[in-house]
């Protein structure tokens, strides 16, 4: 007789699903409003690290204009040209609500 062994595989840990889950969890949701300024940015970044960079760099959230362009941001550890895109469509659109 052989004895075969099952291999099994561990799910990666998705770190999306984990934020998703945090705000709209059944038992106990996060208000989106209780947030801090870096689990924001890491949201709509999809970059931790880049959320951290953006972080150091401006403070919080209430202080984007001292950022410029993102792409003054591309030396920065997390920041590609596509997420300095993304800071640029974000802080315009955080100007022009007002």
């Amino acid at each position: 007789m052989s004895s075969t062994t099952k291999s099994t595989k561990r799910a990666v840990k998705n770190p999306g699903a984990a934020r998703f889950n945090k705000i709209y969890s059944k038992r106990k949701p996060t208000p989106i409003q209780a947030l801090s300024d870096r689990e924001l940015l890491t949201i709509i970044l999809g970059n931790a690290t880049a959320a951290d960079s953006v972080c150091e760099e401006i403070g919080n959230l209430a202080n984007f204009s001292k950022i410029g362009e993102g792409a003054s941001m591309v030396h920065r550890p997390g920041i590609s040209k596509g997420i300095a895109l993304k800071l640029d469509a974000l802080f315009e659109t955080a100007c022009r609500l007002g």
